[in-house]
């Protein structure tokens, strides 16, 4: 199984870096969306470390927009750069790993552990995969062209298949935009058949706006953007049988 992790940066901070740096497992990634940033150093710096940064109008001229306007206005964002990396330019995984810079992990063994009992999952995430109630959350702004039903679910950090990148293309060039990733994900991957996991118990400690507690090695923890912290944390449970 080729696998990758992707980090979906604005600028990319140096502690994130090197905890990257200490994967041996994954091709590792990092979205860098500000095409203002010099990425010279870090290149150097971290050369297992593929720094990528893609021209909005690449992104628009091949319809990979609209995936995080509902939430940070903005047309192109970094989860679109990345969801068009993977899907058009580098399609060579079975799985890519796709993570917020304020998600939490101890180390890649977390994510070594989830994909080998998930093996065959075209979709990992922390989910409300109950058919939507479309007068509740923000279903009311987002336009999806597959017939209902529709699911959500936070994709912070996400595991996504080929197969489910494939049906994000196919859905580009037919409509000619995505929609908002929290449904995109769940919804294209039911509307496809594609093998999902509901609410990964590992995933359990992924939350909105509620700041993470009581870390482990075992979960995935969001949100916390303080990066300083997660080296912290990262130290005493090193010293924590946890």
């Amino acid at each position: 199984m080729k696998k990758a992790l992707v980090l979906i940066t604005k600028i990319p901070s140096i502690p994130y870096l090197q905890f990257l740096d200490t994967f041996t497992h994954y091709d590792v990634f990092v979205i860098i969306d500000s095409n203002e940033y010099d990425i010279t150093e870090i290149a150097t710096t971290y050369p297992k470390i593929r720094c990528i940064q893609i021209n909005n109008d690449e992104c628009e001229t091949n319809h990979y927009c609209n995936s995080s306007q509902i939430t940070l206005e903005k047309m192109i964002s970094g989860w679109d750069k990345a969801i068009y990396y993977f899907s058009t330019i580098n399609t060579n995984y079975d799985y890519v790993w796709f993570m917020e810079d304020d998600v939490f992990i101890y180390d890649e063994n977390t994510l070594l552990q989830m994909d080998d009992k998930y093996i065959n999952s075209d979709l990992l995430c922390n989910s409300n995969y109950g058919e939507a109630k479309l007068d509740e959350w923000l279903w009311n702004k987002i336009q999806i062209e597959t017939p209902y039903p529709y699911y959500c679910g936070m994709v912070c950090c996400s595991r996504l298949s080929s197969a489910l990148l494939k049906c994000i293309l196919n859905y580009t060039i037919k409509y000619k935009t995505l929609f908002f990733l929290e449904a995109m994900f769940p919804t294209l991957a039911k509307y496809h058949n594609l093998e999902t996991v509901i609410d990964p118990t590992e995933m359990l400690s992924i939350k909105w706006n509620e700041k993470a507690t009581n870390y482990n090695r075992t979960n995935i923890f969001h949100p916390n953007k303080d990066i300083a912290e997660h080296t912290a944390i990262r130290e005493r449970l090193a010293t924590h049988n946890v």
